[in-house]
């Protein structure tokens, strides 16, 4: 049975000459491996259940450890079978797929033929999307939803600075006083 395959091809080119190809779908940039049409077929056809559990991320906030130690948590309660993809504590596309992502490269028919496999069993997917925007039609109430967040003061440590020359150093003062701020006050028990 052939599937359909999505085109990928971005409708919007925001920087060409650097490779930036992105696609607009509603309020959401997506980048040029997710086809809109996919994402569509998604949120026209995909009902949550009970078992699923969607991670829900920006990018480079942990994404893959938040991934790692839901199927680590499943593993060890015993929650997945030995068929389940995850079963071995693989986290790739195979086991915990980013569904726009599934159904934009290797079709919707795949993505669904990963829900009938793993019907009945807990499922964990990630995705990029906001809670408002997520790929799906309906969500189950007792689908569990995990949104990873990063702290904002190690944010300017790892930007790069414009002067190769210059340290971190005035990015380390105002991290420590913002910490300082927010310490908690320790006293000592009598």
């Amino acid at each position: 049975m052939s599937q359909p395959v999505f085109n990928v091809t971005p409708a919007v080119s925001l920087s060409p000459e650097l490779g930036f190809l992105h696609t607009r779908l509603g309020r959401r940039m997506i980048p040029a491996f997710i086809s809109p049409e996919a994402v569509t077929a998604l949120q026209e056809n995909w009902d949550t259940t009970a078992q699923d559990i969607l991670i829900c991320t920006h990018q480079k906030v942990g994404t893959h450890l938040t991934k790692k130690f839901i199927v680590e948590i499943l593993r060890q309660t015993g929650a997945l079978q030995a068929h389940h993809p995850a079963a071995d504590g693989d986290i790739g596309k195979g086991a915990v797929p980013w569904p726009e992502v599934t159904a934009s490269q290797d079709g919707i028919d795949a993505f669904f033929d990963f829900l009938e496999r793993t019907k009945g069993q807990p499922r964990v997917f990630y995705t990029h999307a906001n809670a408002d925007e997520l790929p799906v039609r309906r969500l189950h109430p007792k689908t569990r939803l995990i949104m990873t967040y990063r702290s904002r003061l190690p944010v300017p440590l790892l930007q790069k600075a414009p002067n190769p020359r210059r340290l971190a150093r005035p990015h380390l003062g105002s991290i420590r006083r913002s910490l300082s701020r927010r310490r908690p006050v320790l006293r000592r028990l009598p």
